[in-house]
């Protein structure tokens, strides 16, 4: 009788485990939308900042980030927003957007060997996630760049610096 009760413990831990991975799983895989001012070119950078004043917003099971409400800093937009968001896995979608809403897609820069590139269209190009130099808590930065092919290069879009010059301690300045 002592054996089936450790069975019985043991696939209950075992499906507590898997419940919680579910749980996990459908938590961090919403998708996420960037409203980007029209027209703008260059880097964004999104802050998980714990002390932000405003939460990310979630609309339809979105995150929703809009950049027309970022700072401007060395010529970077940067959006700070109050919780955990950066490292869960979701989709991505770039959108210019007018100050009466209209959305119009920005694409992601496709594979230069499948497509033909267009040297005048504006793409999005690989985000990088990453934390600040001294490895605290809320200092997690994802940064991204929009830009056309021509002009990409004239982006310091690897920013670590930036980050690491935006973090002291906990919060970014």
């Amino acid at each position: 009788m002592k054996i089936f009760t450790i069975i019985g413990a043991i696939a209950l831990l075992i499906t507590g485990y898997f419940c919680i991975l579910l749980f996990l799983t459908l938590y961090y895989t919403k998708d996420a939308t960037y409203l980007i001012p029209e027209n703008y070119q260059g880097p964004l950078m999104l802050i998980e900042d714990y002390d932000a004043k405003d939460s990310v917003e979630v609309k339809d099971n979105e995150f929703v980030f809009d950049f027309r409400k970022a700072l401007v800093f060395n010529k970077s937009l940067v959006l700070r927003q109050r919780g955990l968001f950066i490292e869960g896995s979701f989709y991505k979608k770039y959108y210019y957007t007018d100050s009466l809403g209209n959305k119009t897609r920005i694409p992601d820069y496709p594979d230069p060997d499948e497509v033909k590139i267009d040297s005048n269209q504006v793409y999005v190009y690989s985000s990088i996630t990453g934390r600040n130099a001294n490895k605290k808590p809320y200092g997690v930065y994802n940064t991204s760049l929009i830009a056309t092919p021509k002009n990409r290069e004239r982006y310091p879009w690897w920013m670590t610096d930036l980050a690491d010059s935006l973090f002291t301690g906990r919060t970014c300045r």
